[in-house]
């Protein structure tokens, strides 16, 4: 995968579509005897995969490809990788070895170091031989260890080597030095040149000095496959990168020309709220404000708002329209026509049944000379005289509960004549057994709500703790659970009744059997004698229990001598 983001390239070449970039691109290819077999296939693959993702012609990719481990040879020349059959059939013919690299190893297929150094120098050797000044130029080095064998100068067929032997452990710098020297030697020789490394290892992370020397310096530009079998499945990254960063914009849309058709870029999509000049990749973008703003002119946006194009979201934000109030004398409201997003009327009837015009207030009157009233339960208030509704009167309105409600469902809403609305608490309407008791709460007002059941707890488990509505807190002993004859039960306050086993029978007589009985209780059995010879006899004693003793000889004689 590519090292870093792999979501940061900008394009990526369409379905179906070969990269028809103007570019002349070198592949440096390791050919060292780490490689087995099995893992050279797997790299031919790679490569026949790569070279059939672009097009070849003179405006199209030209390819060429050159092997390196100690010395340094090619496999198809530029010049003649820009034909697809040529490439295809350059490609067919790679084999393990050559005859400059005989092969020692039936599992093997070269050897003899890994002079990756050598191998950039020749690849940018092949790149010189370009004559398309206009062409990108692309060295891509593929490499599965470290750069181990010193550039010497070229060999007898005017090629890089390395030296034999590798480098000694005392050449580390040496051998860093050597491989800086070989990137700088391809920027001097192919100016402007883009360099690429692909690195196939499981521990990329020790490689990775090497690598950015390989990719010229540059962490994005180093792509690695864990082993050769996942080498193939990093040729779309490394084309779509290669096609990415060196193709040239089209002149007549915001994006890349290929395949004959421009090919929109991501990450600079069309907004509303701005102007694109053709030409460039991201296209330059000019925002529009004003009557320009594209936002003002988009008849799909409900009407009934004024709409500004937001520059980061790049859509239009809505403000509503302002619309006139309420026009209480002429009976007006107002609101905006949905059709044609204009302010539009309708009139409304008064609750009051006034007609429309000057509204009735109390304040057009003196109400200590037109309606004054003495009681503290009235207020004045304006009313369309009954005689001309045209006109309106002074009146005295008796208070009602509601009008002296202060929100406290605990009180009493009332008015008294001198002192106006008063509130009394109001008395409970429940009488609570001796297992409740009465509240109010303001919203609620009175409720009778049970005592907590803590509350009759006496922190005895060997009661049973409840609540009798008449006689209150009730705390009644607990009776023993059932038991056999060889179980006994103990009540405490702390854990309740607990059920134990009862002490072991014991007569204190070795003679019998002691068990318990769950229904007898203890029984004590006579152990059975054991068995005994002629010349044996037994007794059996509660200390000691069966006791076998030898007869004496004297009672066997027969006083025969």
């Amino acid at each position: 995968a590519l090292r870093g983001n792999s979501d940061s390239s900008l394009f990526s070449p369409p379905v179906n579509c070969k990269c028809g970039v103007k570019l002349d691109i070198v592949l440096v290819l390791d050919r060292s005897g780490s490689i087995n077999l099995a893992e050279f296939r797997q790299e031919k693959q790679f490569v026949q995969d790569f070279s059939n993702s672009f097009d070849y012609g003179p405006l199209g990719a030209n390819l060429g490809i050159t092997h390196f481990n100690r010395i340094t040879w090619d496999g198809i020349k530029l010049e003649e990788g820009t034909f697809k059959e040529n490439i295809e059939t350059g490609v067919a013919s790679m084999q393990c070895c050559d005859d400059r690299n005989p092969q020692k190893d039936t599992d093997r297929c070269c050897c003899c170091g890994t002079a990756v150094s050598s191998g950039m120098r020749n690849g940018a050797l092949m790149l010189a031989t370009s004559q398309r000044s206009t062409a990108g130029k692309i060295l891509i080095t593929l490499t599965d260890g470290y750069h181990n064998r010193l550039y010497v100068g070229l060999d007898g067929n005017g090629k890089p080597e390395g030296r034999d032997p590798a480098c000694r452990s005392n050449e580390v710098q040496d051998c860093r030095d050597d491989l800086v020297a070989g990137a700088q030697f391809v920027k001097d020789t192919i100016p402007g040149v883009t360099l690429y490394a692909v690195a196939v290892s499981d521990n990329a992370d020790a490689l990775m000095d090497e690598l950015e020397v390989i990719a010229g310096g540059s962490s994005d530009r180093i792509i690695v496959a864990s082993d050769f079998a996942r080498l193939p499945a990093v040729v779309s990254e490394l084309v779509s990168k290669t096609c990415d960063e060196n193709a040239k914009p089209c002149g007549n849309c915001c994006g890349l020309c290929t395949c004959g058709t421009c090919t929109p870029v991501s990450g600079c999509d069309e907004r509303k709220c701005f102007q694109r000049t053709k030409g460039d990749l991201c296209c330059t973008e000019v925002q529009l404000v004003g009557d320009d703003d594209p936002c003002k002119a988009d008849t799909s946006l409900p009407k009934c708002f004024h709409y500004k194009c937001n520059p980061q979201t790049g859509e239009c934000d809505g403000t509503p329209k302002e619309i006139q109030p309420r026009d209480e004398e002429k009976c007006l409201d107002f609101f905006c026509d949905e059709t044609t997003g204009e302010q539009a009327e309708k009139p409304f009837e008064r609750e009051t049944g006034e007609a429309c015009g000057p509204r009735c207030d109390i304040t057009q009157f003196n109400v200590e000379e037109d309606c004054k009233d003495t009681s503290a339960c009235t207020v004045p208030e304006c009313i369309v005289d009954p005689a001309d509704p045209t006109k309106f009167k002074c009146l005295q309105k008796n208070l009602t509960s509601a009008d002296c409600d202060d929100g406290d469902a605990c009180t009493e809403d009332i008015c008294d004549p001198n002192k106006g609305c008063q509130h009394p608490p109001k008395d409970s309407p429940f009488t609570p057994n001796a297992c409740q008791k009465e509240k109010c709460d303001p919203e609620k007002g009175w409720e009778l709500i049970d005592n907590d059941p803590e509350e009759s707890n006496d922190d005895d488990k060997c009661t049973e703790d409840k609540c009798d509505p008449r006689d209150g807190c009730v705390n009644t002993e607990i009776p023993p659970p059932k038991i056999n004859e060889c179980q006994e039960a103990e009540c405490t306050p702390e854990s309740g009744w607990v059920v134990t086993d009862a002490p072991p029978c014991d007569d204190d007589d070795e003679c019998t059997e002691d068990k318990c009985d769950p229904k007898q209780g203890c029984v004590f059995e006579d152990i059975p004698p054991p068995e005994i010879n002629e010349c044996q006899e037994i007794l059996c004693k509660p200390q000691t229990g069966w006791i076998v003793s030898e007869l004496p000889d004297a009672l066997c004689d027969d006083n025969d001598a």
